[in-house]
């Protein structure tokens, strides 16, 4: 079996940005890995608190054997960073559901589902 190598896409972060994101009271970093045959392309985004912090674009779609890192925040008192995002698997009748909080109070929680009907993520 050949070794594969993965591909990530790391948005470009000054280090302004970077200490700018440190000082965020919640912040969360989320890392995808793809480690299937098929790409898994972008649908549908939630977030209950915070959101995307580097900027405003949506996740990119997620190649065969590749990765994405995302940096989310929220500086608000008392709330967290917490949503989910939607992704198709292609060539499948199956969606990925990714959901993430980080609170102000509690531990981080992460859980991707997959689902074979299309369904609104919120």
């Amino acid at each position: 079996m050949a070794m594969r190598y993965l591909q990530l896409y790391v948005p470009d972060l000054s280090t302004q940005l970077i200490q700018k994101f440190k000082s965020q009271l919640r912040s969360l970093e989320v890392y995808i890995n793809n480690q299937t045959s098929e790409a898994l392309v972008f649908v549908e985004s939630y977030f209950f608190t915070g959101g995307m912090f580097a900027s405003n674009e949506k996740p990119r779609d997620v190649q065969p054997y590749s990765g994405c890192i995302y940096f989310l925040a929220n500086k608000s008192v008392l709330a967290g960073v917490s949503g989910g995002w939607k992704f198709k698997v292609v060539g499948k009748d199956v969606y990925m559901y990714l959901a993430f909080e980080n609170p102000f109070i509690g531990s981080y929680k992460t859980f991707c589902l997959p689902y074979e009907r299309r369904r609104s993520i919120c």
